[in-house]
This record gives structure tokens, C-alpha cells and sequence, in this order.
């Protein structure tokens, strides 16, 4: 008996193998778009990531690399968007979404950065991914967010070299000072105002406690017209 239904249960399971009908890639595509438009990006994600590891070579799958990007900016996963951003980037680098991956990567990275004292060494890092998308794209639409962001760093390295240049001041450690003042001065092209008029106050009182009066005078003169320091420099010059 066991013999004869073995053949029968064969010839089942072969008719079932060709009649099962097989997902079609452009469908689930379409299916994670629509989750995505409607914001599920949780459940977006592993259809984005099944259609491109199998269909790698296909029109859409830049596009759904993309996607699948984004998706993970969305739910906050910054580390993930990055990598994925970078993926797009590298396995399509003739992508349409490429400039804009290249600038999400940049923006997940500047995110994800650590926030325990803004560590520099890793704002290093991510102030080059836009400094090289800026050189690279320099008539692309998204420049303005590329120097938005320079600009976020750079404000981060100054906020830190400020501190440390302003404790340095009020200890009267007035080489050390000026060596912080002047290389912000130095680095920065783009200081806030009020910024700018501190540095130039700590540099030029620094020369002059460091024996460069000379110097030191030609520099907080630049701040005679500053309504907040104008008086502290009349007492200064008396001082002298």
C-alpha cells in the first residue's frame, strides 16, 4: 500500500511546485512604495531590501535602495540610514538619487554624531563628506544644504575651542589664550559677530599681558566702536 501512494504523493507535490504561483518583483515593489507613502516604514524595509538583494540589476533598484534609505532616516535610525545611504552611492553611482544620498549619508552621520563633548574627532570626518560633496556638485541644487551643515560643524568647533580659549583668559594663562583665540580667528572664515568681537578681545588683551603692546593695541582698536568693549579698552589704555 505504502508503494503505491508514494508515486501519488510525488506526482502532488510536483503539480504543486508549478502551479504555486510566484511573487512578482515589480508587486512587492509597488507594495513597499505604497507602505512607504503612507509612512509603515518598518514594514517597508525588508521588501526595499528583498527587491534589491534579489533583483540587484533591475531599473528600480537604486530607487528602492534609496527608499529603503529613507526609510530608516525616518524611524531615527541614523547609523543604518547612513550605511545604506553609502551603499546607494556605491553600487549606483550613476544614480539619480545619488547627490541626494550623498547628502542624507552626511546628515545621518552629523545626527548619529557623539554628543558626549561633541567629539571632534568624528565632526572631522563628517565635515569632509560635505566639503567633498561641495568640490564635487558645486552647481547642485542641494549646495545650500551641503554649506548649512559646514557651517553647523564649523560653529560646533568653535563653540569648543571658545570654551577652552575663555578658561584660559580668566586663569590669566594669556599664551595659552591667545594660541586658542588665534587659531579660531585663523581657521574660521565665517564667526559669528558677537564671537568675532570676543576673540578680537581676549587676542589684543593677550598681547599686551604677553608684552606685545603694539600688537595688542592694533587689535582692540579694531573694537573702539563696540558698544561692550569700547569702555573695558578706554580702562585698558589707561592701565598702560
Amino acid at each position: 500500500m505504502k508503494k503505491l501512494l508514494l508515486p501519488v504523493i510525488i506526482f502532488l507535490i510536483l503539480c504543486n511546485k508549478h502551479t504555486t504561483k510566484k511573487t512578482n518583483p515589480l508587486e512587492t515593489f509597488k507594495t513597499a512604495e505604497i507602505l512607504f507613502k503612507n509612512k509603515h516604514y518598518k514594514k517597508a524595509i525588508p521588501l526595499f531590501n528583498g527587491f534589491v538583494m534579489e533583483n540587484p540589476l533591475s531599473d528600480s533598484a537604486d530607487k528602492a535602495q534609496f527608499l529603503l534609505a529613507e526609510s530608516y532616516f525616518n524611524i531615527k535610525d541614523y547609523e543604518r540610514a547612513k550605511q545604506e545611504y553609502d551603499f546607494l552611492t556605491h553600487q549606483y553611482p550613476m544614480s539619480a538619487y545619488k547627490e541626494t544620498a550623498l547628502i542624507k549619508a552626511g546628515i545621518s552621520a552629523y545626527k548619529k554624531r557623539p554628543y558626549y563633548e561633541r567629539d571632534l574627532k568624528s565632526m572631522k570626518s563628517i565635515k569632509q563628506r560635505f566639503k567633498s560633496f561641495v568640490i564635487s556638485y558645486p552647481s547642485s541644487s542641494l549646495l545650500t544644504t551641503a554649506n548649512l551643515y559646514l557651517h553647523k560643524i564649523d560653529s560646533i568647533y568653535i563653540a569648543k575651542k571658545l570654551k577652552a580659549c575663555e578658561l584660559y583668559f580668566k586663569a590669566r594663562a594669556y599664551k595659552a589664550a591667545l594660541t586658542y583665540a588665534n587659531s579660531i580667528l585663523e581657521s574660521f572664515s565665517d564667526i559669528d559677530t558677537n564671537i568675532n568681537a570676543r576673540l578680537l578681545y581676549i587676542k589684543g588683551v593677550s598681547l599686551i599681558k604677553t608684552n606685545k603692546k603694539y600688537e595688542g593695541l592694533k587689535t582692540l582698536k579694531l573694537l573702539e566702536n563696540n558698544p561692550k568693549y569700547r569702555k573695558h579698552i578706554l580702562k585698558l589704555y589707561k592701565e598702560i
